[in-house]
Formats: C-alpha cells, sequence, structure tokens
C-alpha cells in the first residue's frame, strides 16, 4: 500500500504491477489485508475498498463506518476487525458488506493497532494504552506498568507480549496485566512497528 495506490508482486519481489484500477491515488493506503482471496485496501479519509480479483475491480465496502480513516485489519476466525482513528474498533461478517462498532469499555477511541492472541483481542490506542478481549464485544484497559499509553504495535513473541509505544518497547508475561520497559540499546524510544522471526524481535 502507498501514496500512489496498491501493488502485487507475484515474483517475491522481483517487480511490483499496479493493480489500483479506479482506485483514489494521492492519499496513503494504511492498511492492506487479505481474507479468502479477498483483499481489502483501506485509504486515507477515503474509505475502505474491496477486490475479488487482484484488483482488476474493486467495490467501495463502507456501510456502517462513522471514521474513514482505518490505521489496520485483522482477520480473526470469520470476522474482520478495522482499527480507526477516531472511531474506535469495527468489525464486519459478511466481507465488508456492513460494519459495526465495538466499543464496550473503550475510554480512548484512536485506535493503531490490533493483534490476536489465541482468542485474546488486543488493542493499541492513542492515550488509552493497551486494551483487551475475548470477543470484541467489552474492552478492558491492560497498562499497569506502561510509562507511555500512545501504543503503535503489539506483536505476540517467546511466550510475551511486546507494546512499541511512543515512549519505547515494554514486555508482559501475563497476558497484558502489567508491562516493563525492555529498551537497552535503544537510540529511539518512539516504536512504530514490531515483529518476530524464532527468538528474535525486531524494532522499528
Amino acid at each position: 500500500g502507498t501514496d500512489k495506490g496498491i501493488y502485487m508482486s507475484s515474483n517475491s519481489g522481483s517487480s511490483w504491477t499496479d493493480i489500483s484500477n479506479g482506485l483514489p491515488k494521492y492519499k496513503p493506503y494504511f492498511a492492506i489485508e487479505l481474507k479468502d482471496n479477498i483483499l481489502f485496501a483501506a485509504n486515507y479519509s477515503r474509505g475502505i475498498y474491496k477486490t475479488a480479483n487482484n484488483g482488476t475491480n474493486w467495490y467501495r465496502c463502507e456501510n456502517g463506518l462513522n471514521d474513514l480513516l482505518i490505521n489496520k485489519f485483522l482477520v480473526y476466525g470469520s470476522y474482520i476487525f478495522a482499527a480507526s482513528l477516531g472511531g474506535g474498533v469495527y468489525v464486519t461478517v459478511n466481507y465488508g458488506e456492513n460494519w459495526y462498532p465495538k466499543n464496550t469499555g473503550f475510554q480512548g477511541h484512536c485506535v493503531y493497532t490490533m493483534m490476536n492472541n489465541g482468542t485474546m483481542l488486543y488493542a493499541g490506542t492513542q492515550g488509552g494504552g493497551v486494551y483487551y478481549s475475548n470477543n470484541g464485544s467489552t474492552w478492558i484497559n491492560l497498562s499497569s506498568g506502561l510509562a507511555s499509553t500512545i501504543v503503535y504495535s503489539i506483536i505476540n513473541a517467546n511466550s510475551s507480549l511486546f507494546a512499541g509505544t511512543y515512549g519505547g518497547i515494554f514486555k508482559s508475561t501475563n497476558n497484558g496485566n502489567n508491562w516493563y520497559g525492555v529498551n537497552n540499546g535503544l537510540l529511539d524510544s518512539v516504536t512504530l512497528s514490531l515483529t518476530s522471526n524464532g527468538t528474535s524481535v525486531f524494532a522499528g
């Protein structure tokens, strides 16, 4: 996803093809996600689009959304969750034809990221820290120990949770009930992205 459209590579990145036929351009695509061979793309301020034929045709699918600024998608079983900049979390059960808010318990409705660890759902927010839910209906705040409540990324790695925040990286070994900093060696505390490979954790 770029600010000039959506691109696809079928040869592990050796070359890229523009598949954004008919999509708005010159606004960034912050989130793209694939579910059951249907690709979803969220354009900054222009809403959600989907394609079932690798971008030959795109369709808007945002009925029920009150906020078109989507930061991230999360596929969870038969659901697709959408984390929005100002409207909290939305969910669809019919491939984006209808979206429903799932915000009970949220104090701050700017959601930067979502992830699941088995049946547990986690959301990282602007100013509210980390929230937990077992199905998305009700959210519980789990921010004890977080020095920064601006959370950009959450991952599960090595039987622990890691949160990338505006004030560094924090780790939890008890499903988010308590967090502690793990920042030795970091020269920049603003951590926008986390991922893992085996026992290694990478921070951007």
